[in-house]
């Protein structure tokens, strides 16, 4: 029977070659299910050896015997035609398999990253057990996943005044970097692509919540568009649906929260800007209760996500994202192991790279503008 133990940011899985340790890696919203150290070694990855197998998660596969041990001496006894020369390989073959089959394995995982959410849960598939978890979830995440897994009923649409730092940045916004000037400069920088699965430094709320922080962003984000029309209406007290340019802000309220359901670029103004109080039709949960998994299901794959890329798209990507910005491993490595919160992220990029994220973004389109026309 495999076991673990946990000290600290290591987990150390320990097994047999015929009984090996079976565990499953969550890296934000990709799952990794390993049932053997084929799986995890790869074929670049030497034994006993540190590696890193997704950013700034460390593993070292301690055994005696490689995979290809039995291989080794098979070929040789196939090759061989003489019974008499064959009959030691075959000895040989006999008792390396026995040794090979019971050595004791280890697999050491060093989680150092402190950014991207982790876990790592004993089993695969329905049957797993969650056993590390590298940081809480934010407000947002928790908030978000408590109403996803309860079962409530919904009050009719009230309309009211809503404290804006109760509401939540969106999760998504109509129209894109087409509509919103920070949305252009990270999808831009590779920070924030909705369409990019391997890795995303930002989703849409942490991207708006991050720079939410950067004067510079503000400014651009008063100045740009429509947003700056409804951001003097805002401040000026004059802002109405009665204009027929919008309709109503409409609000779930979960718990004291509100997730944004229309007008998610007017919440972002508000809450940007800090307007108090905003006008919105608010539905309510009520009756809230958590949901609960029925009994004699059929057979699903409870919460995994099938990935059509590996554990080295991931890195590879990660690495690119930031290198791509003028950052070197030390500063990728710093920013993901010394769990710098989103907005300092952005800080530390400026600040290393001497230059606004705005300057990075103009770069990378003229870059992109030259390898577009062959210039």
């Amino acid at each position: 029977m495999s076991e673990n133990s946990i000290k600290g940011n290591i987990i150390t899985f320990k097994g047999t070659q015929k009984e090996q340790p079976v565990f499953t890696i969550k890296f934000n919203n990709s799952d990794f299910t390993y049932v053997s150290t084929r799986g995890l070694q790869g074929d670049k990855n030497e034994l006993n050896e540190p590696f890193e197998l997704l950013p700034s998660i460390y593993c070292t596969i301690k055994k005696r015997w490689d995979d290809d041990l039995q291989e080794r001496y098979y070929n040789k006894y196939m090759n061989s035609s003489n019974f008499v020369k064959k009959f030691p390989f075959l000895l040989t073959m006999l008792i390396n398999n026995y040794r090979y089959n019971n050595q004791d394995i280890e697999i050491i995982l060093e989680i150092k990253n402190k950014r991207d959410n982790i876990e790592v849960s004993e089993g695969i598939f329905n049957d797993t057990n969650l056993i590390y978890k590298n940081k809480d979830d934010s407000l947002y995440e928790k908030t978000n996943k408590d109403r996803s897994e309860s079962n409530y009923n919904v009050s009719e649409p009230l309309g009211m005044y809503v404290d804006t730092e109760k509401i939540f940045y969106p999760p998504a916004m109509g129209g894109g970097a087409n509509r919103c000037i920070v949305w252009n400069i990270f999808q831009t920088l590779n920070l924030m692509n909705t369409f990019k699965e391997d890795y995303k430094a930002f989703d849409v709320n942490t991207m708006l919540e991050a720079s939410s922080y950067n004067e510079e962003i503000l400014e651009l984000c008063s100045n740009y568009d429509t947003c700056s029309y409804i951001l003097e209406k805002f401040r000026n007290g004059t802002y109405s649906t009665s204009e027929g340019m919008h309709d109503n802000i409409e609000l779930t309220e979960y718990k004291g929260y509100y997730f944004p359901v229309e007008g998610k670029h007017r919440v972002c103004i508000a809450k940007r800007f800090k307007i108090p109080k905003i006008y919105a039709e608010v539905t309510g949960c009520i009756d809230i209760e958590k949901g609960e998994e029925q009994e004699d299901k059929p057979l699903y794959l409870k919460n995994l996500n099938f990935n059509s890329f590996t554990e080295e798209d991931i890195l590879n990507a990660h690495y690119d994202v930031f290198k791509n910005l003028g950052l070197e491993d030390d500063n990728i490595k710093f920013l993901t192991e010394q769990g710098l919160t989103d907005a300092e992220v952005i800080e530390y990029i400026e600040k290393t790279t001497k230059k606004s994220l705005l300057e990075l973004s103009r770069e990378a389109s003229e870059d992109k503008s030259k390898y577009k026309w062959g210039n």
